[in-house]
């Protein structure tokens, strides 16, 4: 009796998929998907410092469907921004650089197969110098950019921070009172 070719490969993609995800679990189930990294490793030297010695941090909303880095006009890292929070002190600029710098807010899994879509940018000011964190609650994941005193960009970054979600979404909450998105973010998943 002959199989038909269609059963048998059908046969090898349920067998390959089970054996994924028994390797995905297998993994979290192990504590090896979520190693802390340390955050000049997830982020850079430069915006480790200029977050360690922020005075203020402005924080925008952003339209995540809008991003043209063609133009500066309105936007902030290449995203049309839609609301701005009132200006945040030292003692907001070294809650979000203690978040920022901590390892245990990385996540060092398997890649995440979703698209970047951000809602918040906080950037954090030292000097003359600003770090650009931009948010996507969507797939916890940031994007940070260190920019020198001349606007020029130092170092980009990018990050899953699944771990820090929880610490990111009361920061975020704290500065967008009135954005109803915003304070339904749950702080984890």
């Amino acid at each position: 009796m002959r199989i038909p070719v269609i059963l048998v490969c059908l046969g090898l993609v349920v067998i390959l998929a089970f054996g994924g995800l028994w390797m995905a679990w297998t993994l979290f189930a192990q504590g090896e998907a979520v190693a802390p990294i340390p955050a000049e490793s997830a982020l850079n030297t430069a915006a480790v410092a200029a977050l360690a010695n922020a005075e203020r941090v402005e924080a925008f909303r952003v339209d995540p469907l809008s991003h043209d880095a063609t133009t500066t006009d309105g936007r902030i890292e290449g995203y049309r921004i839609t609301a701005t929070a009132p200006a945040q002190g030292r003692t907001f600029a070294a809650r979000l650089g203690q978040v920022l710098q901590d390892e245990r807010t990385y996540y060092t899994g398997p890649a995440k197969g979703c698209k970047f879509s951000p809602g918040v940018v906080f950037r954090a000011w030292s000097g003359g110098s600003a770090v650009s964190v931009v948010l996507c609650f969507e797939c916890d994941q940031l994007r940070a950019t260190t920019r020198d005193e001349q606007g020029w960009v130092v170092h980009e970054a990018r990050a899953d921070c699944d771990p820090g979600r929880a610490a990111l979404v009361r920061l975020a909450k704290e500065v967008f009172t009135e954005d109803a998105e915003i304070q339904d973010l749950v702080e984890s998943r």
